[in-house]
């Protein structure tokens, strides 16, 4: 399954997915798109300036829990899977 966690805030989030009824899970991915610049932007000059980077934050912590740490102004893919 696939989670994407927007942040809006201009400060760092700590985010808790709760996923009752799917067993033990795993985390299969999770990639984040953010800058220390808010304004950033691809252009021809910079096309790889704002790209997916891993966020390695993204852990199992309890049975059907996932936590991870999100960037401000920023999009993450979370992708789980039940094993």
């Amino acid at each position: 399954m696939t989670v994407l966690v927007v942040n809006r805030s201009q400060t760092e989030a700590a985010v808790l997915v709760e996923l009752a009824g799917f067993g033990p899970l795993s985390v299969a991915g999770c990639w984040t798109v953010a800058d220390d610049d808010r304004d950033a932007t691809n252009s021809a000059e910079a096309p790889e300036r704002v790209v997916p980077q891993p966020n390695h934050t993204a852990a199992v912590t309890a049975m059907g829990e996932v936590s991870l740490q999100v960037p401000p102004i920023s999009w993450t893919l979370l992708s789980i899977t039940a094993t």
